[in-house]
């Protein structure tokens, strides 16, 4: 960095985006004391390191599909005898990962809910994952928005969906990345056929 106003130009834009992403700033005071052993000559380019290593962009995963995202990307699974879906979409993962993200979906409202009370969910196969499974907001310790839960998943398990008042359970399968326009068509089975 050739003079100061351009440090803190620089410091600014990378505190604006740390910022804005729930990230905490930087103090310029945090930026020098990291240099404060060089002779002065060396700082300016020390500081300019640091501020180049200040992220500027942010990957993503789990983001939720908007209404001008690809349609291909997102299949749905009508819930029987419910007003919901669920909803399946990649949420930013590269395509080549074996994961998928879900919501619960009202499709008449057209919009994402948070899991309805007494709605429980677990992975029946394959045999080394089974067991219940939260939203990703609940492992992170932290409530979601209205609308805002989701849930991650690997392509291809099998999941046991399980409602009150309803004396079955649904059961459907994570569709594969590729031809994600199509989900694996969901059957029935008994609660009492199914053993934790």
């Amino acid at each position: 960095m050739s003079n100061y106003s351009t440090f803190i130009a620089a410091l600014s834009e990378a505190n604006a985006f740390l910022v804005s992403n729930g990230g905490k700033p930087i103090a310029e005071a945090e930026l020098r004391a990291h240099v404060s052993h060089l002779p002065e000559a060396q700082k300016p380019e020390a500081l300019e390191r640091l501020v180049g290593r200040i992220p500027k962009t942010m990957s993503t995963l789990g983001v939720k599909p908007t209404p001008d995202s690809p349609q291909a990307e997102t299949s749905f699974i009508k819930i029987p005898n419910d007003k919901l879906c669920i909803r399946f979409f990649p949420g930013g993962a590269p395509p080549t990962a074996h994961s998928m993200f879900f919501d619960f979906y009202d499709l008449a409202a057209n919009r994402p809910v948070n899991t309805p009370a007494g709605y429980t969910l677990r992975v029946t196969s394959p045999a080394h994952l089974v067991g219940q499974f939260g939203t990703v907001e609940a492992a992170g310790g932290y409530a979601p928005n209205d609308g805002g839960e989701r849930f991650a998943v690997a392509t291809g398990v099998i999941c046991l969906l399980e409602r009150p008042n309803h004396p079955e359970a649904f059961e459907f399968q994570v569709p594969p990345r590729a031809g994600v326009a199509q989900a694996v068509p969901a059957r029935f089975m008994s609660k009492h056929s199914y053993v934790p």
